[in-house]
């Protein structure tokens, strides 16, 4: 996108100047003594703004192309990853809460970034539903199960080192002591 006052053929140098880290007034300046043309460096900041924008929305569409020839098999390598951590946190000693709370954290880690490649974490469907974050959790609790020692969650993430929850119990989602 040009300006009418600015030579659509200058528009590139312009561009390259800017990317070259001149100021706005440097370009302006440079158009008026080289090129014979008067733009204020405040047009040359809006219209250099909007084709940044414009280019960003091409990038954004470009690299999503690209990356998507491979997400599916990102996502098996993220579960991959996510299932040997919870495998190494099942063997670990009761008694090592660092270590376990680690591979958990680990585990949860793999496990976000797997949502956020899939599009899982585009919108916020709960906020949307009036699900409560407790409800969600409970909900996110009923599908994983217990998979932590001493009954620590994997939503809770307190890995049994705190009072853990105890989910399916009355009271659920309530320390149990």
């Amino acid at each position: 996108m040009t300006s009418p006052a600015i030579p659509p053929d200058r528009w590139p140098e312009i561009l390259v100047r800017l990317g070259k880290g001149n100021s706005t007034r440097e370009v302006s300046r440079w158009l008026r003594e080289e090129c014979g043309v008067e733009v204020s460096y405040k047009t040359i900041a809006v219209h250099a703004a909007r084709e940044r924008h414009a280019r960003a929305d091409i990038a954004k569409v470009v690299l999503r192309e690209h990356l998507s020839k491979t997400v599916i098999s990102d996502i098996d390598h993220i579960e991959g990853i996510r299932a040997e951590v919870a495998e190494r946190a099942r063997k670990v000693d009761p008694e090592d809460h660092r270590n376990y709370a680690a591979l958990k954290t680990l585990e949860l880690k793999a496990l976000d970034r797997k949502l956020h490649y899939s599009g899982a974490d585009a919108e916020d469907p709960a906020k949307d539903s009036g699900i409560s974050p407790a409800e969600a959790r409970r909900r996110l609790r009923d599908i994983l199960g217990d998979v932590g020692p001493h009954g620590g969650s994997a939503v809770t993430g307190n890995g049994g080192d705190e009072a853990s929850a105890t989910p399916g119990a009355a009271g659920e989602g309530k320390p149990s002591g």
